[in-house]
């Protein structure tokens, strides 16, 4: 769940139950850019190398995710964005590639700080 910081810009995790001394990352327009630009280069060739390595396990599991896509608006929240990045996770994880996907896994955790403004922008577009 993410909440405000009050300050504009600032999203923070919630920490129920955990220590409050959590540091609040800022949002960075820069930063988000170059994650997406990073992602777009990164995507085609994990796509590539999934369609010439993947496994039946990897075609159940891409499929298993499928199933559990949502749109990505406000109705759906977290749960779709959870969905969206199963469905891309068990893509490039079919690459078989360790490197790769330890890349993507950090791009997406890094892009998480973003997700809140990106569920309103959807949910505007209904």
């Amino acid at each position: 769940m993410f909440t405000s910081t009050g300050r504009p810009g600032s999203w923070a995790r919630s920490t129920a139950g955990r220590p409050r001394n959590a540091r609040v990352a800022r949002v960075d327009a820069d930063e988000a850019r170059e994650l997406f630009e990073t992602r777009r280069a990164l995507d085609p060739e994990a796509i590539a190398l999934a369609c010439k390595r993947r496994t039946d396990a990897d075609i159940a599991r891409m499929q298993e995710a499928l199933t559990h896509l949502l749109p990505v608006t406000r109705q759906w929240g977290e749960a779709a964005l959870i969905a969206h990045r199963e469905v891309h996770q068990a893509i490039y994880v079919a690459s078989h590639n360790t490197v790769l996907v330890r890349l993507l896994d950090d791009l997406w955790d890094k892009s998480d700080r973003y997700r809140p403004g990106r569920t309103r922008l959807a949910s505007s577009r209904l």
